[in-house]
């Protein structure tokens, strides 16, 4: 027995798991609720049906719903469900579009680093003069975020006060 309902109360069909779906038994016990089991249905062609592999299938409606029901969680897998539009598809996997050109590979196999030349960084980035993306927050920072010290090179810093030192990079300290 999976779970129990008052008698009256319509239940609708469910996909579980490997094309099972909960299907009412109409047997009242003495105290008035009604039993649920879980019945396996064919995949049936006639019906739309995704196919997990060669012996599991769900139904079609069921793919993409961030639950995954095939044993191997090929009805959430990028290949079928592709990424959000924020988010930048690696070959198995999505990382956050803010990732894409960052100098760190996220992507298994780095393709969030490839074709850099090319690619906008969003709003909130500069774009280094070696294709990479940062952080606005890192410019004019004193810290060579990009790698090529383009992020620091045209910056206007404060006036040091009479007790610092200006050093080459525009920092002023004590």
């Amino acid at each position: 027995m999976l779970g129990v309902a008052a008698v009256g109360v319509i239940l609708s069909l469910a996909t579980l798991g490997p094309c099972l779906a909960l299907v009412p038994i109409h047997n009242p016990d003495s105290a008035g609720a009604v039993e649920i089991s879980i019945k396996g249905v064919s995949c049936n062609e006639s019906r739309p049906v995704f196919h997990c592999n060669d012996t599991q299938c769900v139904l079609e409606t069921s793919l993409c719903n961030g639950i995954p029901e095939c044993g191997n969680s090929r009805d959430e897998s990028v290949a079928i469900c592709g990424c959000l539009p924020n988010e930048f598809g690696c070959s198995n996997s999505c990382i956050d579009h803010l990732k894409r050109c960052d100098r760190t590979p996220d992507c298994e196999e780095g393709e969030d680093e490839i074709d850099c030349k090319t690619y906008m960084c969003p709003v909130s980035h500069y774009k280094c003069s070696n294709d990479f993306c940062i952080p606005l927050d890192k410019v004019c920072n004193f810290i060579d975020d990009c790698g090529d010290n383009s992020d620091e090179m045209e910056c206007s810093h404060r006036k040091c006060w009479e007790l610092e030192f200006r050093c080459k990079n525009g920092e002023c300290i004590p």
